[in-house]
């Protein structure tokens, strides 16, 4: 007997230390202020139902919206003022399979351990499994 999976993978982390005001904060201050990413491969999207503001952060999703270019996505991500906690991405018109590295800042980080990726009908949603505290260049490399 075989079936079909029909979901897709939660990409949120709920942190197992969040007890008190003071532990949440920094989460309630990223999802208040989010980022100003600045595209350099690709574009945000700021249509995306869930996006109130237009600014390419869709506040239902808690995640950071773009379309992709051909070749790949590319992006820096503003962490010093404001640390950006385990920031998602949902990445439109995505060709081919979710990358198994990533490299934001020089740091190698490994799927499925450092940030997790899923594809799902044309559509690549990540999150990365680290607080962002610096500005850093993201890359994901397409097809």
């Amino acid at each position: 007997m075989s079936f079909q999976v029909e979901h897709i993978h939660l990409m949120m982390v709920f942190r197992h230390d969040l007890n008190g005001h003071e532990a949440a904060q920094p989460y309630a201050n990223d999802y208040r202020s989010p980022d100003h990413l600045e595209v350099s491969k690709g574009r945000l999207d700021t249509i995306d139902d869930g996006d109130t503001d237009a600014d390419g952060f869709n506040e239902t999703e808690g995640c950071y919206v773009l379309k992709s270019a051909r070749e790949a996505v590319a992006f820096t991500l503003h962490g010093r003022a404001i640390p950006r906690m385990f920031p998602a991405f949902k990445i439109k018109d995505w060709r081919g399979a979710a990358p198994e590295a990533l490299a934001p800042g020089g740091e190698k980080l490994a799927a499925g351990k450092d940030f997790n990726a899923f594809v799902r009908e044309g559509v690549l949603l990540l999150q990365i499994f680290r607080i962002i505290k610096d500005h850093v260049s993201v890359s994901i490399p397409g097809p």
